[in-house]
């Protein structure tokens, strides 16, 4: 049974361009499975190529690694103006991210912002933004992650430490203390978190 998450994403640009693309992304599944067109098909966007259809190679496979989640489903145009479109929909298994970094390229005068979060594991929003080739992701709100992130560290969860770390080092929601990121980050390390150990690494520690 997949994990869903639930997107909002918001794409900003001129016009005509979100005019050309809301077209473009209207379509139906593929394998045919009876559903409607949808208002967001990424199939439309990001066709799946016939020898995956045919079943010559391995769906989900391509789909995962392509798209960055297992399906895309209950797609809606929720709101539009002249500057922007937001989709609302959901997506098994992940957030779409491979997908956005591909529409990123195709559309490179467009912004997609995607804001996803999934109830049973995440437990704040998360925020994807893609323009052209350009990528960033982070908590939507900053204050909600640094406060799990906090709860993480008291329990000793090397994550939340090394997360926390990260919102010290750069003074991110929180004063800037690089003692303290240093400390958490040794806490983290100990516990062979990857990130923790690479800080401490540039930091000289």
């Amino acid at each position: 049974m997949p994990n869903w998450y639930y997107n909002v994403l918001t794409i900003t640009g001129n016009k005509e361009e979100l005019e050309h693309f809301k077209k473009r992304a209207i379509g139906s599944h593929p394998y045919g499975l009876g559903e409607p067109p949808s208002a967001f098909n990424p199939d439309s966007l990001m066709p799946i190529p016939q020898e995956v259809i045919e079943g010559e190679e391995d769906y989900f496979e391509w789909v995962y690694a392509n798209w960055g989640c297992r399906r895309i489903g209950d797609c809606r145009l929720e709101s539009e103006t002249e500057n922007e479109l937001v989709y609302m929909f959901e997506s098994a298994n992940g957030a779409p991210e491979s997908l956005l970094v591909y529409l990123g390229r195709q559309w490179p005068g467009l912004t997609f912002q995607d804001s996803f979060h999934e109830p049973m594991n995440l437990p704040f929003a998360w925020v994807v933004e893609v323009k052209g080739e350009t990528v960033t992701s982070g908590p939507g709100c900053i204050e909600d992650a640094i406060a799990e992130w906090r709860e993480q560290a008291k329990y000793g969860m090397a994550g939340g430490q090394y997360n926390l770390g990260v919102c010290y080092a750069n003074g991110q929601g929180v004063e800037r203390d690089i003692g303290e990121a240093v400390r958490l980050w040794r806490l983290a390390a100990a516990k062979g978190n990857e990130g923790a150990i690479k800080a401490l690494a540039i930091e000289g520690k």
